[in-house]
């Protein structure tokens, strides 16, 4: 009887650790595989690595974490690109990797649920160079309209998630727009000229709060976003 109460307390105690825990797993499919995989946190607009582990020959990894109090989100990297997670303590979220991108397979929780939403919405919008540069600006302004739709809709719900994931967005968006300029334009006065969210952002820097500092990229948009106007905007 004895034995068997040790035992029972024993189980007892593992799954109340394991309900303050959240488990995320990963898979790789494809070529190229990434050989570590980092958890990273955001300091000051700057990544912290969190946590590191190395894929497995099979093209697996993942990582057993409690949630930090004041740090609700993570993200994966895996030397190229941040992919947003939301922890809540107790759940298993399941990720894949296909060529060398992230994206939910079991999302463990409704704010991940949203953010698999959004993910889709964003990865209409193309990565890198483009043969047409002007075609992103028409892409870019059909995924802001999605966008405030989907935000719409959530704010209807009166999910609390709401006024976080519209700051979530606004933020990638201004990330996506200032990354594509500063990367693809190559003459003064081109295309870009034409979109009204440039006329928007670029006459003075459009945020005013220090919602950039809480992503990873936070520092690197802000030079990228200086940089840019130097070149383009203020010159001789």
């Amino acid at each position: 009887n004895c034995i068997l109460l040790i035992i029972l307390s024993f189980l007892g105690a593992t799954n109340l650790v394991a309900k303050s825990f959240t488990q995320i797993l990963c898979q790789m499919e494809g070529e190229n595989l990434p050989r570590q995989v980092s958890l990273v946190t955001a300091d000051c607009g700057q990544p912290i690595n969190y946590a590191v582990t190395t894929v497995s020959p099979s093209g697996t990894c993942g990582f057993i974490t409690e949630p930090l109090p004041r740090q609700q989100f993570f993200y994966l990297y895996d030397g190229s690109r941040y992919f947003r997670i939301f922890l809540h303590a107790g759940n298993t979220i399941k990720v894949g990797w296909c060529s060398g991108k992230f994206s939910f397979v079991v999302p463990g929780n409704p704010e991940n649920e949203v953010l698999q939403r959004w993910n889709c919405i964003e990865s209409r919008l193309p990565q890198g160079k483009t043969q047409n540069y002007a075609s992103f600006f028409a892409v870019f302004d059909s995924v802001r309209r999605e966008a405030d739709v989907l935000i719409s809709q959530l704010q209807k719900t009166n999910n609390s998630f709401a006024a976080q994931f519209k700051s979530i967005i606004q933020t990638d968006l201004f990330y996506r727009f200032v990354t594509y300029i500063s990367k693809n334009q190559q003459m003064y006065d081109s295309d870009e000229q034409k979109s009204a969210y440039f006329q928007m952002i670029m006459p003075r820097f459009p945020e005013t709060t220090d919602r950039l500092l809480l992503q990873p990229y936070g520092i690197a948009l802000m030079k990228a976003y200086f940089d840019y106007k130097q070149t383009y905007i203020y010159r001789q």
